[in-house]
């Protein structure tokens, strides 16, 4: 259970972080670093 528990954290926060970089990124980022990443 403890594995688990931990693996599940891990899982959410990466989730979470990649969904803010995303979010950020769409909104408004893209647009200044599109040259930098394309």
């Amino acid at each position: 259970m403890r594995r688990i528990d931990v693996i599940g954290i891990g899982v959410g926060v990466f989730l979470l972080g990649g969904g803010l970089y995303l979010g950020l990124r769409i909104a408004g980022l893209d647009t200044l670093s599109a040259g930098v990443w394309r």
